[in-house]
């Protein structure tokens, strides 16, 4: 018989726990899109630009029957830089699921994090997991803003009569796909300029973060790129529908050079795969456009997901991060991988 969570043992975990800590995810969540593989585990929390994710494991005398990681990010607003992570991986055994070992876990992170100086802890919590955030000191900040573009509105007004749910992601063409010079590319064209006007929280696009970001093991993206503008996506199936999801995108300045040559990207990409239909959640500066300088695109209130945070050692001059207008974020900011 399973003991209760608080006669458990939990520890910091280590390199040599990695395998175990697969398997017990294997079991308790199942493969998912992306294969559980070192592979994978690797390049998510220890190659990460922003430093190795923490975890904490539970166990029953030698048995691992809890883990709990955070992801490390940096969050910039104006010229100040923010430490965070991001609330992510969490498995508990299937014989010890509801003993509580999940909040055990959780709040001794968030113990160890606030020691450690870290700023803030955000993530975007499904409707089932929420409310357990929220009595642990979460506050909810809003849902991201979607925009979507039917390009095969027959098709997708028969899928919505019947329903849709998300399957594996589909093959992307080699043609585009992110080589390891695409971002040195763009930020030699300027591209990748420093953000320091903008005030909001966000995620800096430099060369290091993308070519980490958009270069995961069993993630399929692609880029494409002009002088003035860059955009990253990925394809993937919906059901029997044909999704082209807008991750990322930047441009060299606000004008109308720029604006024109962000559309042509878009329509290039849409021509090219074929969606059924497009989705994005751009930064707010960029997002603006999609109305107005590439057309079609109408907003998805219902589609967006719902930003939690929780302060730790935030600074008192630091933007208020409960506020969604404090925030510049995009769909690969926030997509879970």
């Amino acid at each position: 018989m399973s003991r209760p969570s608080d006669s458990l043992t939990i520890r910091p975990g280590a390199d040599g726990d990695i395998p175990t800590v697969i398997e017990l995810m294997k079991s308790a969540l199942g493969e998912g899109n992306v294969p559980r593989t070192q592979e994978f585990w690797h390049w998510k929390h220890r190659e990460n630009p922003f430093g190795p994710s923490p975890m904490w494991l539970a166990f029953d005398a030698e048995r691992l029957v809890g883990v709990r990681l955070f992801l490390r990010w940096q969050l910039n607003a104006g010229p100040a830089a923010y430490s965070a992570v991001r609330a992510v991986d969490t498995a508990t055994h299937p014989d010890y699921q509801g003993k509580g070992i999940f909040k055990r876990l959780t709040l001794k992170l968030v113990e160890e994090e606030q020691r450690a100086g870290t700023h803030l802890i955000f993530n975007t919590p499904n409707q089932k997991s929420r409310p357990g955030y929220l009595k642990m000191g979460w506050s909810t900040v809003g849902k991201l803003a979607m925009w979507v573009r039917p390009c095969r509105p027959l098709r997708l007004l028969r899928a919505a009569l019947r329903g849709v749910e998300a399957a594996e992601d589909e093959s992307m063409p080699l043609d585009e796909a992110i080589s390891p010079r695409s971002f040195d590319v763009a930020a030699e064209a300027g591209l990748l300029a420093s953000d320091e006007t903008q005030s909001r929280f966000h995620t800096h696009l430099d060369v290091r973060y993308l070519s980490w970001r958009y270069r995961a093991p069993g993630l399929r993206y692609a880029t494409l790129s002009e002088a003035e503008a860059l955009i990253v996506f990925r394809l993937r199936r919906r059901g029997a529908l044909r999704e082209l999801r807008l991750c990322d995108a930047v441009i060299k300045t606000p004008s109308v050079r720029s604006s024109r040559a962000f559309k042509t990207l878009v329509q290039r990409a849409i021509r090219r795969y074929e969606p059924d239909y497009v989705i994005a959640s751009l930064r707010p500066e960029l997002a603006a456009m999609l109305p107005f300088a590439v057309g079609g695109f109408v907003p998805a209130p219902a589609a967006g997901p719902i930003l939690t945070v929780r302060r730790l050692a935030l600074p008192a001059s630091a933007p208020s991060p409960e506020k969604l207008v404090h925030w510049s974020a995009s769909i690969g900011d926030l997509e879970l991988f």
